[in-house]
């Protein structure tokens, strides 16, 4: 550390400051409110951006709306064209079927009378197959005898070639056993004759054996009573050396404790003059009445600390309330947009297929009805309320008349009919008595169908309305809620016309929608209106949070400081009140202290002296001693190689022995074994001997059979050649029955192929058809109505040129968006969502610039304070050190947030002006002042000083350690050093010693411990 500020930097001198001034956590802060900032503006481009593009994505939406209507116009005149085209298509192709059905017939009666001739040479072949069979069958019973037999002689021989081969090797194996029994009888003699040699030899080695043991015996006991010997005079050798090692330790300790004890007599002494001085110094009146005045400002600051931060947390329950229901508001708001979106897109394509289904592609209607101004009058199916159960009836009662446009009066738009289907409806002025058991009764509204509805009478199920129709009057008929229509003598089960179907479902569905879409747009509006409100009162109190934590921090900061001024002067009185009581007590010890270390030093050197005179007695033994180990060295050696030749001899004749031992039993051992081997021999000749016998009469027998059976196989071959005759004049029969047949397949299947080809032309004229009639029933038309709305003279030709414009006229619209007005929607929503954020965005970078300059002003105000802190203290501590001169610091920049620190100092007799041009010893100490300076302002646990007296002179250690007394009432010091004069300051010394040659010891020593022990 000291090395470290010496050679600091202004900038990196600037930092140990603010870590001293508990700035680093600000500029953390700064630094994160920064990035904070950099963020949001990031944020705040990226959505300009997108609104940007938004805005362009609507411009196109609104284009591509106009072009989507034009596309459903093309494209309705497209269908009508298609279908008109495919009604052509599908009279042509009736006309082509009927030819091709026609032809078919034709074929396929060909095709069975070629099969009937098919049929009568198969059943010819069928029998001569069975004749074959039953020729083939006889046949193979011969021969399956043939085979037989010639299988029988077969393993005949091949049995009397097997025995003859087994009666060989028998032969074989007999002249072999024979030579080896005469093999094995010789080697039982040669081992007879050795196992006889080694018996001598056996008897021979004992006694010599014996002998050997014996005096290998004697040795070893010789041996061990010289080894006896040895260890006694070791054990004498050891306590020789112990006691006279402990002699010279005793003497040294002794001197050494002398030479302490004297030093510690100078140093108590020195300590004594010391603690009279402190004592004389130490004045506890002023500091009292300081103690007091401080206890007061704390407790205030206290009270305004509590009251600030109880209110603190009030509002921050507050901004979490707040900030949980601008969640949750946002959520629902997001929810409701969505659903209002989904439900806005359901009702558009309800409408679209609703006024579809009432014939807005009826270009001729739609043309009338703009001429006559009825385009903006209702049809009846959007007047109609009807109960949910009766819906299906009411389509299949009213049909067509759900597509009828209601008018006040029809009268004057009778002179101009449009050349298509229209109906219109007047509203009924007459009062009309709504019967309970009529479909009128089942249907809210029904002024414009109430002569339509009034006789119509209602059943629960068909039974009933059957049981109704018997007793219905004139005009009157009765439906059942599935759609059947019962009247008198005629019953409708169509369930309505194909564009009628489910109108009046489908408008219920657009009132349900039309309403729900109204609720939705208010939810979305009062949802927008309180998240405003909520967020507008989230900052509120964010800002109202900004300046409660500004007061609440300056109002901490000033408790802190009253707490440490405070903290300070009661440690400032406790320390003198102990320190006076500390000397006292102290400076009596101390007298005390040099009594006692005056008597131990006096017994010290008694004992020093009694044991050098006790060495020397002891070292007048050691040359007795060292003849004794000569002569107890030299009679164990001559043991020991007495000994070992003594074992050897033992262990050269141990081994001949056991070798010939080993070799007598192993020769025994392979003796009876080759007896055994010998008698086994002779039971495998004499079993030899006997199959051979054996041998030759089943041989015998063998030939005597295979003369029987080779008889037999010549009568079997002649039988056998007569069959084979007869099944190749069956198989010549049946060959020609073949090619007949081949003949009839071949007709057949030229005539099935024609027939096939003119089936598969028909199916395929019939797969056309159904193609185009799945086509045409795509388009949605009636094929009765377009096909007698044609002309005679009608061309396809002309039809597909007419369609090949309309798609040439929707293939120049280009690409076609049929959701874009919906999308429009969408988007408009989303820009207006955007907006908001921005200015979200613009209010939260305000606040964070705001924040940023309350972090700068926190920072200048700390760091200032600190500075001139620091600062205050260097200028104290630095003449101390020095004995005069003075030092300060210096800021090297405008700007206090980014100004560097630099140390001036100029020691007494010296013009040097900075910290870089002082001696070693001069930067060592001014170093050691701006350390102790900062310590005061925030004192640390411990401080850890390595050799940072080594550079100074004997001056400069001595105030050094009276520096580091003082500010070790307040930090511990752990201090690594070399000089005395340190060292004789610790109350604990930690070192290491090495009593033996390359072994190092770590000692600790409490010095007044030590004292105590040595004392006593």
């Amino acid at each position: 550390m000291v090395s470290r500020l010496v050679d600091a930097k202004p900038d990196e001198m600037r930092v140990y400051i603010e870590e001293a001034a508990g700035i680093s956590r600000y500029k953390e802060r700064r630094r994160e409110t920064e990035s904070r900032i950099q963020h949001t503006r990031d944020n705040l481009a990226r959505l300009n951006d997108v609104r940007e593009e938004i805005t362009k994505q609507l411009d196109s939406l609104q284009r591509q709306a106009k072009a989507a209507e034009r596309y459903k116009e093309l494209r309705s005149r497209e269908r009508r064209l298609e279908a008109e085209l495919l009604a052509m298509r599908l009279r042509d192709i009736d006309n082509s079927l009927t030819q091709s059905r026609a032809d078919l017939a034709r074929r396929e009666t060909s095709l069975e009378s070629a099969i009937a001739d098919q049929r009568r040479i198969e059943a010819e072949i069928v029998a001569l197959r069975e004749q074959h069979t039953a020729a083939t069958d006889a046949f193979n019973a011969i021969q399956a005898k043939h085979y037989a037999a010639q299988s029988e002689i077969s393993r005949l021989e091949q049995e009397l070639a097997h025995h003859r081969q087994i009666g060989e090797r028998q032969q074989a194996d007999l002249k072999e056993t024979g030579e080896q029994q005469q093999e094995v009888s010789d080697e039982i003699e040669g081992e007879r004759s050795r196992l006889e040699e080694l018996d001598s030899a056996l008897a021979q080695l004992e006694p010599e054996l014996a002998r050997a043991r014996a005096a290998e015996a004697e040795a070893a006991e010789a041996l061990h009573q010289a080894e006896v010997a040895l260890e006694q005079w070791q054990d004498r050798w050891q306590e020789f050396n112990l006691g006279l090692k402990e002699l010279q330790q005793a003497t040294q300790v002794e001197k050494t404790r002398s030479e302490h004890l004297l030093e510690q007599l100078s140093q108590l002494s020195r300590q004594r003059d010391a603690l009279e001085r402190d004592r004389n110094q130490l004045g506890l009146d002023h500091s009292s009445i300081r103690l007091d005045s401080q206890r007061d400002i704390e407790s205030r600051t206290q009270e305004k600390v509590d009251q600030l931060a109880a209110r603190l947390a009030e509002v921050d329950g507050e901004i979490e309330s707040s900030r949980s229901l601008e969640r949750r508001l946002s959520v629902e708001l997001e929810q409701a947009t969505t659903d209002l979106a989904a439900a806005r897109g359901r009702l558009e394509t309800l409408q679209a297929v609703q006024e579809l289904a009432l014939g807005a592609e009826d270009e001729a209607l739609g043309a009338w009805l703009e001429r006559e101004q009825l385009r903006s009058q209702p049809r009846l199916a959007q007047q109609l309320r009807v109960e949910e159960r009766w819906i299906l009836a009411v389509e299949t009662v009213l049909g067509d008349f759900l597509q009828a446009v209601c008018v006040p009066g029809f009268a004057h738009h009778l002179s101009a009919l449009p050349d298509t289907q229209v109906a219109l409806l007047e509203p009924e002025t007459a009062d009309t008595e709504v019967r309970p058991e009529s479909l009128l009764s089942r249907v809210a509204e029904p002024r414009y169908a109430v002569s339509l509805l009034a006789d119509v009478l209602i059943a629960g199920d068909v039974d009933e309305a059957v049981r109704l129709q018997s007793r219905l009057g004139p005009r009157q008929s009765v439906v059942t809620p599935d759609g059947i229509w019962l009247g008198p003598g005629w019953v409708r089960i169509n369930r309505g016309q194909r564009n009628a179907a489910g109108l009046l479902a489908r408008e219920g569905q657009i009132r349900d929608l039309r309403e729900s879409v109204s609720v939705l747009m208010e939810r979305v509006t009062l949802g927008e209106q309180q998240r405003v409100g909520a967020r507008q009162h989230l900052l509120e109190l964010a800002a109202s949070r900004v300046d409660l934590t500004e007061k609440f921090n300056l109002a901490n900061r000033e408790h802190a400081e009253a707490v440490a001024v405070l903290e300070n002067l009661q440690q400032e009185v406790r320390r003198s009140q102990e320190r006076q009581v500390a000397l006292d007590g102290d400076i009596a010890q101390v007298a005390e202290e040099i009594s006692r270390v005056s008597t131990i030093l006096s017994e010290a050197r008694n004992r020093a002296e009694t044991a050098d005179r006790d060495r020397e007695l002891l070292a007048e033994a050691r040359p007795d001693l060292q003849r004794e180990q000569q002569e107890r060295l030299s009679a164990y050696n001559t043991a020991r190689e007495l000994a070992e030749q003594a074992r050897s001899a033992v262990g050269r004749l141990n081994v001949e022995f056991e070798s010939k031992k080993v070799g007598r039993d192993s020769i025994g051992s392979g003796m009876a074994r080759l007896d055994m081997q010998l008698e086994q021999l002779g039971v495998r000749a004499r079993q030899l001997e006997q199959d051979l016998e054996s041998g030759r009469k089943v041989q015998e027998d063998l030939h005597s059979q295979l003369l029987v059976q080779l008889e037999r196989q010549v009568e079997i071959d002649r039988d056998l050649a007569g069959k084979r005759h007869e099944l190749e004049q069956v198989e010549s029969d049946l060959r020609a029955s073949e090619g007949r047949r081949h003949d009839a397949e071949q007709a057949v299947g030229i005539a099935r192929e024609n027939t096939e080809q003119v089936r598969m032309q028909t199916r395929e004229t019939e797969v056309r058809r159904e193609s185009v009639v799945e086509a045409f029933a795509a388009t949605g038309s009636d094929i009765h109505a377009v096909t007698s709305e044609l002309p005679a003279d009608a061309d396809p030709a002309e039809w597909q040129a007419s369609i090949e414009k309309a798609r040439r006229s929707i293939e120049r619209l280009g690409p076609i968006n049929l959701a874009a007005i919906e999308q429009f929607d969408e988007q408009s929503e989303r820009k207006k969502y955007l907006d908001a954020q921005n200015e979200d965005l613009i209010a939260a970078l305000d606040t964070l610039e705001q924040a940023i300059r309350k972090i700068d002003r926190e920072t200048r105000s700390r760091f200032q304070e600190t500075f001139d802190n620091i600062n205050q203290g260097l200028k104290r501590i630095f003449p101390r050190l020095f004995g005069g001169g003075h030092a300060y610091l210096s800021l090297e920049g405008e700007d206090i947030l980014s100004a560097g620190v630099t140390v001036m100092a100029r020691p007494p007799g010296k013009r040097n002006s900075h910290i870089h041009l002082l001696s070693g010893g001069e930067k060592a100490l001014t170093a050691v002042a701006l350390i102790f300076s900062i310590f005061e302002l925030n004192p640390a646990p411990f401080c850890l000083l390595d050799e940072v007296d080594a550079p100074l002179d004997e001056a400069n250690v001595g105030r050094f350690c009276e520096i580091v007394a003082e500010m070790s009432q307040r930090v511990q010091f752990v201090v690594i050093t070399h000089n005395k004069t340190s060292m004789e300051m610790m109350k604990q010394l930690t070192g290491v010693t090495m009593n033996e040659p390359g072994v190092s010891r770590l000692v600790s020593v409490d010095l007044d411990t030590a004292v105590q022990m040595a004392a006593s």
